[in-house]
C-alpha cells in the first residue's frame, strides 16, 4: 500500500477523532484539532497519513509545533487496527525530515511512562530521555529529544 502524508483538513476530523478516542484515556477534543488545523502563524501543524488509493481514510496523524530551533511533537497516533506495521515509525521519520529541513536543532516529545511500545520506537529512532514529570492529566510522563544534523541545503517537506 502506498502512503501519503499531507496537512489535515476539517473533513479528516471524524477519522482523527475515531483514532484519538480509541487510543487515549484523555482524548483531545474536536475543537482542539480544528485549532491545530488552522495553524495560525504557521508554527502549528497537523498532518495525516492516508493510503494513496483512499485519501479520506486516516491511518495515523501527528500534531507538532515549530518553535524556532526545535519541533515539539504534541501527538503522534496510529489507528489501533494499523499498529505493528511501521506507520508510527514512518510518521515520526516524516516529522524528523520536516524539522531537519526547517533547520531545527532537535525534536522534542513527551510520552507516557507506561507506553512501552512508543518509548521503544523513539529510542530506536535516536531519541534520548531528558527526565520524568507528572503531566497535567496525572500520568507519569517521560520527556525525550533527538538532536538533528543541520543541513543548510535541505528543504522541508510541504505541509
Amino acid at each position: 500500500m502506498k502512503l501519503h502524508v499531507r496537512r489535515a483538513h476539517p473533513l479528516d476530523l471524524p477519522g482523527i477523532l475515531r483514532i484519538e478516542v480509541q487510543s487515549h484515556p484523555d482524548p483531545w477534543t474536536g475543537q482542539g484539532f480544528l485549532e491545530e488545523m488552522a495553524g495560525g502563524d504557521g508554527s502549528r501543524h497537523l498532518l495525516v497519513m492516508t493510503p494513496e488509493e483512499s485519501p479520506g481514510e486516516v491511518l495515523a496523524y501527528s500534531c507538532f509545533h515549530y518553535l524556532w530551533d526545535h519541533v515539539y511533537v504534541l501527538n503522534l497516533t496510529v489507528s489501533p487496527k494499523e499498529r505493528g506495521r511501521g506507520l508510527g515509525r514512518l510518521m515520526l521519520r516524516w516529522v524528523i525530515r520536516w524539522a531537519t529541513g526547517a533547520g531545527c536543532e532537535r525534536v522534542v516529545l513527551d510520552v507516557r511512562k507506561d507506553n512501552a511500545p512508543a518509548r521503544g520506537l523513539y529510542r530506536k529512532e535516536g531519541f534520548r530521555e531528558l527526565g520524568e514529570f507528572r503531566a497535567a492529566d496525572g500520568h507519569s510522563t517521560i520527556r525525550m529529544y533527538r538532536p538533528l544534523a543541520r543541513d543548510a541545503h535541505s528543504s522541508r517537506p510541504a505541509g
